[in-house]
């Protein structure tokens, strides 16, 4: 899972459940595009679905902290790895 997407969706539930549902009973929609809509609703409303995006959140959100600040052009090599005494 990406960081920002499990982010995306731990904050916009409902309103993505609810686009999806819309989806799904659009009279208009092209039948598979209903069926993947469908199948995407039963996958959120799993537990395991919830309880995953609640544990993996904070952890991708600290590896993005990470990756952005060691990407960072201006990052000083002192404070990207430690000094260690022995």
């Amino acid at each position: 899972m990406r960081g920002d997407a499990v982010k995306a969706l731990v904050g916009g539930y409902t309103e993505i459940r609810q686009a999806l549902c819309t989806t799904a009973d659009d009279a208009d929609e092209v039948d598979k595009t209903k069926n993947e809509a469908e199948g995407l609703i039963s996958k959120m409303d799993e537990l395991e679905t919830a309880i995953l995006c609640q544990v993996w959140a904070p952890i991708l959100q600290r590896f993005n902290t990470t990756s952005t600040s060691l990407q960072s052009p201006t990052l000083d090599l002192n404070n990207a790895v430690p000094c260690c005494s022995l």
